[in-house]
C-alpha cells in the first residue's frame, strides 16, 4: 500500500490545477480507506489465539502422553 501511495505521488506532482489536486487527493482518500476496512474486518474474524505457545498453555494435559 506504502508504494502505491508513493508512486501515485511521484505520478501527480506536477499537477498545478486546484480542481485536479482536490479530486486525487480525495480518491486517494478513499484508497486509505480499503486497508481501514480490512482490518477492521478481519479484527471480528481473527482467531482469539495468536500464539502456538497459547494453544498449548490451555490444552489440558493428556494423562496417556508420555512428556516428561
Amino acid at each position: 500500500m506504502k508504494r502505491k501511495a508513493v508512486d501515485a505521488f511521484r505520478q501527480n506532482r506536477n499537477l498545478s490545477d486546484s480542481s485536479s489536486i482536490s479530486t486525487m487527493f480525495l480518491d486517494r482518500k478513499a484508497q486509505l480507506e480499503v486497508p481501514k476496512r480490512h482490518a477492521i474486518i478481519y479484527s471480528f474474524y481473527a482467531p482469539k489465539l495468536k500464539r502456538v505457545m497459547e494453544v498449548d498453555s490451555q490444552r489440558p494435559p493428556n494423562p496417556d502422553s508420555s512428556r516428561p
